[in-house]
């Protein structure tokens, strides 16, 4: 391949892969930076990779969406095929996990909802992407999430071609992030990209793949017939969280969010119920941008923030006496999971086994492997406490037209008097400095299934019956 070709000029190569090298280039006529995409010459006879990698151009071409990678042009230059499409500058989900060893969950339910959008946008287009995993979510500097990578996608219609393309029992993907279905290699539709995209978030949540296996057939085995460790065990994520991935990574297709619109409300509500004073569902792009300019850091700060956060969520319940002990006792588990060697924990920790212990109360299991984990793991700031995006404005980011609307926080309810036969105050302690109880929103639970979903796009037909709430 020439150095320029068809008004574009190459600068030099950013990364090759089994079926292509990806290029940087120019376009002339615009003077833009572009990414371009060349099959290698090895392949350009076999007509099943021809037909894949036209296939990634025209689809991701004929989608048009803002977390879609865009695609410019496509053809052949000297018997080489190639696409153009636009330059992210930025990393993919896979180098972020290199760079912090697992993901804050307010990064990553901010990182999941964008997705999600994207892929809608796909789905409603019968189209199915059948490849979802980190390495193909970039993130740009700017804080802009992008799917990439359709030389796996299919029309959802097309069973016959995709059959013609597929050799007789072989199957198409990458085996750890492959659904039940798709890994027997059986039929699938819109629900395989919503399991693997569970995959792909369980894997941010707790830097590790939910199965794993030296083979391929290890693999597949445990995907088809096992169940993956519990997410509350391997990082401090609200119930609200692991319920969500549960249900993405349910081996019956049925048992998953019929549709990305569902599982993009059930995000907003892990939103909400992750920061109920509503700060997360103002800034998640901010969180983005800033984690994208600097993820160990921005995880580090993530974490910091929520050491704070649960001390004081676990001081304010408490002092509530026993009525709330389980609550601060959870609280505490994960400040030391986060930082083992927190003396204030550890000692309230102490207190509340001893008055559980004296007062008969069997205190509820662990709830996650209290071992030091990647310092990126956080949770809402308290009310009353400065946000680490206090420095950004306050007004609620815009979104495009093709958005549901930002709906206002839900509150709790203010806690209840506890009972008479659990007064017992267990002690204030000191916070920030003074002898006080800080007063911290309690978790906010969704439990009204009337709310109506997010409103769909013009033209969509995907449907606003909200199903069932799901319990893990």
């Amino acid at each position: 391949m020439p150095r320029s070709f068809r008004g574009y000029d190459i600068e030099g190569k950013l990364g090759s892969g089994g079926m292509s090298t990806l290029y940087l280039g120019i376009q002339k006529a615009l003077n833009r930076k572009v990414a371009i995409k060349m099959l290698h010459p090895g392949l350009a006879d076999d007509e099943n990779f021809i037909s894949r990698f036209e296939r990634e151009a025209k689809t991701a071409s004929g989608i048009g969406h803002r977390n879609i990678v865009s695609v410019i042009d496509f053809g052949v230059e000297d018997d080489v095929y190639y696409i153009v499409m636009e330059l992210v500058q930025g990393m993919d989900m896979k180098d972020a996990l290199t760079k912090t060893g697992r993901i804050p969950p307010e990064v990553v339910l901010a990182i999941l909802e964008e997705v999600a959008y994207g892929l809608e946008a796909a789905h409603e287009g019968g189209v199915i992407h059948r490849d979802i995993k980190p390495s193909n979510v970039m993130l740009s500097n700017a804080g802009e999430v992008k799917v990439a990578d359709f030389g796996l996608a299919r029309q959802s219609s097309d069973i016959s071609r995709l059959s013609a393309l597929t050799l007789p029992g072989s199957v198409l993907g990458t085996p750890a992030y492959m659904s039940p279905e798709q890994a027997a290699g059986k039929d699938v539709d819109h629900r395989t990209d919503i399991y693997s995209l569970g995959v792909m978030t369980y894997e941010l949540l707790t830097g590790e793949k939910p199965f794993h296996g030296a083979t391929y057939s290890e693999i597949r085995d445990q995907i088809i017939n096992r169940d993956p460790p519990a997410l509350g065990r391997k990082a401090p994520v609200t119930p609200e969280i692991e319920s969500l991935v549960e249900r993405m990574l349910a081996k019956d297709p049925d048992k998953r969010f019929p549709t990305m619109r569902h599982l993009i409300r059930s995000i907003e509500d892990c939103m909400e119920t992750l920061d109920p004073t509503g700060g997360l569902i103002k800034h998640r792009r901010k969180y983005l941008s800033k984690f994208a300019a600097d993820p160990p850091g921005f995880s580090e700060e993530l974490r910091k923030t929520s050491i704070s956060s649960h001390l004081d969520r676990g001081f304010y319940f408490k002092q509530m006496g026993l009525a709330k002990i389980d609550d601060a006792v959870r609280e505490f588990r994960y400040v030391l999971f986060l930082d083992p060697e927190n003396t204030k924990a550890n000692s309230a920790l102490t207190d509340l086994e001893k008055a559980a212990e004296e007062s008969g109360i069997r205190l509820k299991k662990e709830a996650v492997e209290t071992k030091p984990p990647p310092p990126s793991v956080a949770t809402p700031t308290p009310s009353g406490r400065p946000s680490i995006l206090d420095d950004v404005d306050t007004e609620t980011e815009s979104r495009p037209p093709s958005r549901p609307p930002s709906r206002p926080p839900s509150r709790g309810p203010a806690p209840r008097a506890a009972p008479a036969d659990r007064t017992k105050v267990l002690g204030a302690e000191e916070v920030s400095g003074a002898t006080q109880v800080a007063r911290v929103p309690s978790p906010v639970t969704r439990t009204n299934p009337s709310k109506p979903l997010p409103a769909a796009r013009p033209g969509s037909a995907t449907t606003t019956v909200r199903p069932a709430p799901f319990v893990a």
